[in-house]
């Protein structure tokens, strides 16, 4: 540790409070208000596993496949993420785009059961999708005719939202 580099915290290391001096609001320790905001936006994402998921429609020049992407986070870190080209050729840009959240729910699934095994404690997932079909497809279980054609392994997203 001697030769890494200093960072700069909220609070210096070396104060410490009484129960006496916590403040109430702000106004009362202005000076304590930025470390106890940190650390509240923290605390607040404690139970929080986050995923952001994205797919880029044909970038394989030669096959033409879609590259899926997603990144889950935990206590506000990154824990999983994953690039890969899809093994299916989608025919509209939507399909991309609904993989791509499948693979992340099926890894944050299985993930969420593992730490909570671990630390016996629940967390609440929540899946970010940039696209506006996707999610519509997610969420609405009527079967649509000109999505027919999507892998059922695919469908795996929709059980777990309903």
């Amino acid at each position: 540790m001697s030769g890494s580099k200093a960072v700069s915290t909220p609070l210096a290391s070396h104060f410490r409070i009484s129960l006496s001096q916590c403040p109430i609001t702000e106004q009362e320790r202005p000076d304590l208000g930025y470390a106890i905001s940190m650390i509240n936006r923290d605390c607040d994402k404690s139970t929080l596993l986050e995923g952001f998921t994205d797919a880029n429609y044909a970038v394989d020049l030669d096959k033409r496949r879609s590259l899926s992407s997603h990144i889950l986070c935990l206590y506000g870190n990154v824990v999983s993420w994953k690039v890969n080209l899809q093994l299916v050729v989608a025919l509209l840009t939507t399909e991309p785009k609904y993989i791509s959240p499948g693979e992340a729910v099926k890894k944050a699934v299985w993930l969420k059961r593992i730490v909570g095994e671990l630390l016996l404690q629940e967390f609440i997932l929540i899946i970010h999708c940039d696209s506006q079909s996707a999610i519509h497809l997610a969420k609405n279980p009527s079967h649509h005719e000109r999505s027919k054609h999507i892998d059922v392994k695919f469908y795996y997203i929709r059980n777990i939202i309903t």
